[in-house]
């Protein structure tokens, strides 16, 4: 009997424990709130000034950027298809060699 009444003891004691730390919790939560609030405004400024400071900036960059985007994109085609016609560069000298020498003659006026 004498060990369940020291059981029911400790969970009391525990209970109070955890309600104390709970108590002491929500003082610092109410104590730091003012000065939780005033950095959540000034992150808000800070990060309306860098945004705006952003996109001003890519405003300014945003030609720039597709200029060298489209002109790598123009680069890349045109090696694209050279290297899709070079393989076929061999037949077609050996179809020119052989028009050349099967072309009927011009005729002389």
């Amino acid at each position: 009997m004498a060990g369940l009444f020291a059981l029911a003891i400790l969970g009391v004691v525990g209970a109070a424990v955890v309600g104390v730390l709970g108590l002491l919790w929500l003082v610092l939560k109410l104590v730091f709130l003012p000065i939780r609030l005033a950095l959540g405004a000034v992150k808000l400024v800070v990060g309306l000034v860098l945004g705006l400071v952003g996109g001003v900036a890519m405003l300014a960059l945003a030609p720039i950027v597709a200029v060298l985007v489209g002109g790598a994109a123009l680069i890349a085609v045109v090696v694209a298809a050279a290297a899709l016609l070079l393989p076929l560069l061999p037949f077609l000298l050996i179809g020119a060699l052989i028009w050349s020498f099967t072309r009927r003659p011009a005729p002389i006026a």
